[in-house]
């Protein structure tokens, strides 16, 4: 998946999003560190950092640096995982005592070939509001 695709498919979720009461505007080419800003269908303000997985995990990851980056912008700052299996919303500053952990990733984006250990947390799916992509 090349970075047009993944804009595309980024594009799409917030869409989706707004047709399901939703009220977000991608700015994922902007020079902040989430893809998506608006309102909630409860009116809540939110910032949203997109992942696209076009294979699907039980445990979905977050790069501990992003996961800083979005918490200090945000008293709500949400983290939205699509993969094959649907479309899962974590409402990061409302998960506590995450364990921090090493993992080989790719060194800049999905794009990249060079891999180094990065400091990440994973998320258990039950913490997650589920979207069917039904």
């Amino acid at each position: 998946m090349n970075k047009e695709i993944t804009e595309i498919l980024e594009r799409t979720l917030v869409e989706m999003l707004n047709n399901r009461g939703w009220e977000l505007w991608w700015i994922g080419d902007s020079f902040e560190h989430w893809d998506a800003y608006g309102r909630t269908p409860k009116g809540t303000e939110a910032i949203i950092e997109i992942k696209i997985r076009q294979q699907y995990y039980q445990t979905k990851m977050i790069e501990r640096y992003k996961y800083e980056k979005l918490t200090e912008a945000s008293d709500h700052a949400l983290y939205l995982v699509s993969d094959p299996k649907g479309v899962f919303i974590f409402w990061l500053n409302r998960l506590f005592n995450l364990k921090e952990e090493q993992i080989e990733c790719p060194d800049k984006t999905l794009w990249q070939t060079k891999k180094i250990k990065k400091s990440v947390y994973l998320l258990p799916e039950k913490h997650a509001y589920y979207l069917s992509l039904d």
